[in-house]
């Protein structure tokens, strides 16, 4: 098996099962363990890698917080902004998401939204789809803004 085949088994699993061994076939020692949190460096071949979440803080958060249930129609963006921001706040106490329109043209653009036991990250993509905006999920948290004209 090549060493691109074995990294790509590797993350298929590490997808799958949140964190996974690496195991050396023939002598059965890990070689590293692997998860979606943290960068992990391990050996293929007597080659050292890296594996770095690609993915932020708040792209990870917003995908780990499930809302039970969100049902808008026609509310301004900034409303259901300050809704999953409650919403955020109670569900991840330790850990709320930080959430905001990045621009002021946006924060009235209406917006209807049903969705049950979602994750806020869907959440967020749709309300920016049904808004006509772009999110984005830095480390600072997610930013509602105005889709680049190439888009």
């Amino acid at each position: 098996m090549t060493k691109q085949a074995l990294i790509l088994l590797a993350f298929s699993q590490l997808a799958l099962a949140g964190e996974i061994d690496l195991v050396d076939k023939q002598s059965g020692k890990v070689v590293a363990t692997i998860s979606q949190n943290d960068e992990t460096e391990f050996l293929i071949e007597s080659k050292t890698y890296v594996a770095k979440p690609k993915a932020s803080v708040s792209e990870k958060l917003a995908r780990a917080i499930i809302v039970p249930r969100i049902e808008v129609r026609g509310a301004h963006l900034e409303d259901v902004v300050n809704i999953l921001r409650f919403e955020t706040a109670k569900l991840s106490p330790a850990a709320p998401l930080n959430i905001t329109v990045g621009h002021k043209d946006l924060k009235n653009v209406a917006v209807d939204l049903k969705m049950n036991e979602a994750s806020c990250y869907a959440i967020l993509t749709a309300a920016a789809e049904n808004a006509g905006c772009d999110v984005a999920f830095e480390e600072v948290g997610a930013i509602f803004r105005k889709k680049e004209p190439s888009e």
